[in-house]
């Protein structure tokens, strides 16, 4: 949220310091559109970052879970999660892969 800010002042002081002598709607709208823009490149920026954490972790956890003996496999597969686990193919969303696999690895250390 504070990158945002920051990239909105940023292109607030850019886009005003320049001639300004010919102010009109239209630059406006220009700077209106560039705001936009820059927040919508920095949700995309972040949201990429998110994606990566989490299939990064659901990778750790499926690594994990693999060395446990718990599963005999997992990644991507169709814009799913495919986990095998006892001869069967498990598709998942992230998330509910995610949770599967944290709870296979709770049951075993109980």
């Amino acid at each position: 949220m504070r990158e945002m800010e920051e990239m909105r002042k940023h292109i607030f002081k850019t886009t005003h310091t320049s001639d300004t002598s010919h102010t009109s709607h239209t630059s406006h709208t220009s700077h209106t559109h560039l705001v936009m823009d820059a927040e919508e490149m920095l949700k995309q920026q972040l949201q990429q970052e998110g994606d990566l954490i989490g299939i990064s972790m659901l990778t750790e956890l499926g690594n994990q879970a693999v060395q446990l003996g718990l599963i005999a496999g997992h990644g991507y597969h169709g814009g799913k999660y495919e986990i095998l686990r006892n001869g069967e193919v498990i598709l998942l969303s992230p998330q509910e892969a995610k949770t599967y696999l944290l709870n296979l690895i709770a049951e075993l250390e109980k």
